[in-house]
């Protein structure tokens, strides 16, 4: 049995992808826009329309007469019941420093108008009536709203109260514009059963972060981020599922197109051919081809402790430093002249063997 109940259940979207001050904040190709798919699913699933609170581009203002999407977000979580699970989903721009705060794109947010990361989780922790709260967004900067409910987690407010979240990206990174992080999220909650990597006929929360985790890293080549408690780990998402049909399924690859390999997933199979997906934008295209057609991606590991240069997003210059870790060829160093504050994770394309 899930333990989520659609019934029982608060949903809180802000999908912007266009803003007042198009000049600060660029727009995003509103075709495929996956808000607005999330919103339909909850729907669908059985959530009561009056719980689904979906604000979209112009709807997403922070300065506003008589409420903003500030006020609305404490008002409902406020009036939620006890066993009621709160999902919280930002999609469309993120932005800030360690030293102004970390923000939300909302439509109208300037200089003076904003919407705080920090303001969100405040507000859950010390207004949420309800039980379990998942927080997810799909921005540049969003990791930042894991380090907040880690720190919260770790104090003694709403103590009784289990909160998970999810980014696209490390805090201080950039997200790319694709929706990979947002297809992940459907994707679990729809029970596909390329999730399922332990095979017991549910997508649990871990499924969920493992999934985005790997897609990110090896697609978008850029590191996601979680707080994911322990004692949440095992939260049902969705059950059942469907078991695979073949084991490959769920395999990421890839696939040659006119002479140009594509980062691939497999969906279906039957006798000699794969079902697959293409990542992309909105990863809408699919093919059926040939078993033999399906080639392993090609990723580069370096072995921890390995003297490496990084190039810099900052300046564009090359740094030398070493490497601390990595996953799905993304790779966790430190720089050799700086302290750990400045350690990141960075692509392939970014290092090189020291010449």
């Amino acid at each position: 049995m899930a333990d989520w109940n659609p019934s029982q259940t608060i949903v809180f979207i802000i999908g912007t992808l266009k803003w007042e001050d198009s000049d600060s904040f660029g727009s995003f190709d509103s075709d495929n826009r996956k808000d607005e798919e999330l919103m339909k699913f909850f729907l669908a699933a059985g959530v009561p329309d009056e719980h689904v609170h979906y604000y979209c581009d112009e709807e997403a203002v922070t300065k506003a007469v008589t409420s903003t999407i500030k006020d609305d977000l404490k008002y409902y979580v406020s009036r939620a019941q006890e066993q009621d699970t709160l999902f919280f989903y930002y999609c469309g721009h993120g932005y800030g420093s360690d030293d102004d705060g970390y923000f939300f794109a909302t439509y109208d947010c300037s200089e003076n108008v904003k919407m705080p990361m920090k303001r969100v989780v405040d507000t859950v922790y010390r207004h949420f009536r309800g039980k379990t709260a998942i927080l997810m967004a799909d921005c540049c900067k969003s990791g930042y709203i894991c380090n907040l409910v880690n720190d919260y987690n770790k104090s003694e407010v709403n103590k009784r109260l289990r909160v998970a979240a999810f980014g696209s990206v490390y805090y201080k990174k950039t997200s790319t514009g694709n929706w990979t992080f947002s297809i992940a999220l459907l994707a679990a909650l729809k029970g596909q059963p390329y999730l399922e990597f332990d095979d017991d006929g549910t997508v649990t929360l871990q499924e969920l972060e493992r999934h985005i985790m790997y897609d990110m890293a090896l697609f978008d080549k850029q590191y996601a981020s979680s707080c994911l408690p322990n004692h949440m780990r095992n939260w049902i998402l969705t059950c059942p599922v469907k078991p695979r049909k073949h084991p490959r399924i769920g395999e990421r690859i890839l696939v040659d197109w006119n002479g140009v390999d594509y980062m691939a997933r497999i969906e279906k199979y039957r006798p000699g051919e794969f079902y697959v997906c293409y990542f992309s934008y909105a990863s809408n295209e699919r093919s059926w081809i040939s078993e033999d057609e399906a080639k392993p991606l090609d990723i580069v590991h370096y072995t921890p402790g390995t003297r490496l240069d990084i190039l810099s997003d900052d300046d564009g210059k090359w740094y030398p430093c070493r490497v601390l870790t990595g996953f799905c060829g993304l790779h966790l160093i430190k720089f050799d002249d700086y302290d750990d504050t400045y350690n990141e994770w960075a692509t392939q394309e970014q290092l090189r063997f020291r010449s």
